[in-house]
Parts: structure tokens; sequence; C-alpha cells
């Protein structure tokens, strides 16, 4: 699927003139979406993540009606995640259904449970600018630097081009929205959005075309006729396993070393206080966590203190390490590691960290980083030497 991926080289050029300035043009557009009731179109998509380098692409017919009153989505939704997969949302709940499996899975965001529906990429296929076209004024009259590109048409429709720069700051830089609006009903009829990141860039581009207003009501938005009589299971979370409590025996580590040429290397708990860190390159949060265990590190590693940031979901990427070093710097030991080890932990979340004592066992336990994390940690460890 290539097109979307060209649409902003390969669009046709046609003269830069327009009556209307960049922000005139974003503020039609929001207005235009505001009095739209309800919307069938196709969306073509791409999306390519900080440490991935491969873009991928998505397509599907999607089905919008607002619903001021619906505080979850601000409406009901529907979309296919697959040939054999599509999703709906009706107010009440988020349902899964699995044409192969022929069964349906029912989720309710009303309990948190609102991540079925946008807790992947294919989320990207809802056209946010319908949903919430106030996005579009705020865009008009934000921080960003406005500036109205040469026209370009786009599947045979004239459009207007504009683009969006919004101010760097300390972790993020190149952030850039385009739009396209149609220049006769002044649709935002395509978005690319950008950002860098220590090097890498995310993006998301989404396409939209033979959409269709007004048509749609509340019953359009369940499962397809000849799939109401498949099996409806309600999503039940099972609970997480906890961390390892307080003088549990610490599981064995063993894993490549990632200074030491990836050897492989086992950790020794014997007589020595050990911080552990779970972490991996693109996490966000385990990237703000490193500085703050550098500084632990280099505290208390005279007073027996040794450190190892464990990472067991680089090793496929593991030549992206070196330019993530560059970022971030790290002196304690990386041992690249299988995913048994932080299952052995109970690891779900990262990072996650554990004090272990001189004895091999555990002394505390911890997952998330936040402001209190480092003088939490620095306790820990004072206790355990």
């Amino acid at each position: 699927m290539k097109y979307v991926l060209f649409i902003l080289t390969l669009a046709i050029a046609s003269p830069a003139f327009s009556q209307y300035s960049a922000q005139e043009i974003l503020t039609l557009a929001s207005k235009s979406m505001a009095i739209r009731n309800s919307v069938t179109y196709k969306a073509d998509c791409l999306y390519k993540f900080f440490d991935g380098d491969d873009t991928t692409a998505f397509s599907s017919e999607v089905k919008l009606l607002k619903d001021l009153q619906d505080s979850i989505f601000g409406g009901y939704i529907t979309y296919n995640m697959s040939d054999t997969m599509y999703k709906f949302y009706d107010l009440q709940g988020i349902y899964v259904v699995n044409t192969k499996s022929r069964k349906i899975e029912r989720f309710d965001p009303h309990k948190g449970e609102y991540w079925a529906m946008t807790g992947n990429t294919r989320h990207n296929l809802v056209w946010e600018y319908f949903m919430e076209p106030e996005r579009l004024y705020k865009n008009a009259h934000g921080e960003a630097k406005l500036s109205l590109l040469t026209d370009t048409v786009l599947s045979g429709i004239d459009c207007y081009k504009v683009r969006l720069d919004y101010p760097d700051d300390e972790e993020y830089s190149d952030r850039r929205y385009t739009i396209c609006v149609t220049k006769g009903d002044k649709v935002p009829v395509l978005r690319y959005w950008q950002i860098r990141h220590q090097g890498n860039y995310q993006y998301s581009a989404i396409y939209v075309s033979d959409y269709k207003f007004n048509a749609l009501k509340p019953g359009d938005f369940v499962a397809d006729e000849k799939h109401r009589k498949f099996k409806v299971d309600t999503f039940v979370r099972k609970p997480e396993p906890p961390l390892l409590s307080k003088g549990a025996d610490a599981p064995a580590i063993k894993g490549k070393h990632y200074q030491d040429n990836m050897n492989e290397q086992e950790v020794d708990f014997t007589g020595k206080v050990t911080l552990l860190d779970f972490w991996y390159m693109s996490c966000y949060p385990c990237i703000q966590a490193i500085p703050t265990i550098e500084k632990l590190y280099e505290k208390y590693k005279g007073d027996g203190l040794q450190v190892f940031g464990v990472n067991p979901v680089d090793i496929k990427r593991i030549e992206r390490m070196p330019q993530f070093l560059e970022h971030n710097p790290i002196k304690y030991p990386i041992y690249m590691v299988d995913i048994e080890i932080p299952t052995s932990y109970n690891v779900r979340g990262y990072p996650s960290f554990y004090i272990i004592d001189k004895t091999g066992k555990v002394h505390t336990s911890s997952v998330g980083y936040g402001p209190e994390t480092e003088e939490e940690l620095a306790k820990a460890i004072e206790e355990a030497l």
C-alpha cells in the first residue's frame, strides 16, 4: 500500500495562491467537521514506531457516528482489524468479532477496558478530526507555526496543504503535522504527523476517501447479521502475579554481557547488594530512569553495590544499541537475556527494579519510574548495605 506514503511527495502541484490563510483553512475544516453527524469512509493508514525499521500499512472501511453524551470515544465506531476480525463500539461495550473462531469478545470501556479499542495502531483508522473537530481549531490557534504550502491534487480532488511546525522541547524535535483540506467541502482528507526523539523518527498518516456523511444511525453499529449468533464472551482480566516479595530467593540471571562482546555471563549475588533494572530501548519511562540508576551506581558502588541492566527485548535490534547509548550513557553492565528471566521475576511492566541483598534474597521490588523512585531505591540500597 504505497499510495499514502508517497502522497506528500508525489502530489500534483498547482498554483500556491489561495484566498485563505493557513489558519482560516483549518478553522473552516473544523467547522465543516463540526456540522457533520456521521460518516462512512475508506481509511488508508501508515505507522512507524521510533524503534522500528519498517512502516506498517493498513486500511479499512470505517463507520463513525457522533454522540456528544458519550464520554469514552465521543460516539459509535466500527472498523476492521483484519480479514477475519472487526471491532465496533456501541456506547455500552467494545466488541471484537472473530469470524474465523466464530466468537465475539466483549470489553467494558466504562471499567477501564477502553484499551481494547485504542491499544493498537489500527485505532489510527478513526478519523480524529471528524470525532474531535475542535482539534483542528486548536491546531489553527495554538503554538504551531503555520505554513500554507503549494496546493495539491489528491485522487483528482483539489486540496489546500497546510503544515504545522511545533517548537522543539528537551525530549522531542521535528514535531510536524501536514494536513490536506479539500477546496470544495473543506474536508481534512489527509493528516501526516511526525516527531523525532534521539535520532529516531515516529510518524503516522491517515488518508480518507469515499466519504459519505450523515447517513448512519445507532442500529448500524452492531455485529453483521450473519455473525449475531456467535458466542459472546465477556473479557475477564486475570490478576497479574505480584513482583517477588521480600525474602524470596532471587532467580539466576544469565545473559549476554553487551559491554563484554556479548559473552555469556551470570550475575553473582554473593556478598554484594545488587540493583536489577529491567528495561528496553523503546520504553520511555525506562529511558527516564537511566540517569537515576547511573547516579545510584556511582554513589554506592564503592560501598559494594553492583548494578545490572536486564534487557529481554532488544537482542533482535542490538545494532541500535550504540546510537541509543550515545544519547543515554550506561556504565553498569547490560545483560541481554531470554524472556524467561523477567518471567521468573514476575516482571510484567517496565521498568521494574529489584534490590537483592548479600545473601541472594529479594530485599525490595518496584515497578515504574516517577519523582520518588530515586529516593526509594536509595533508601532500600542503604538498608541492604
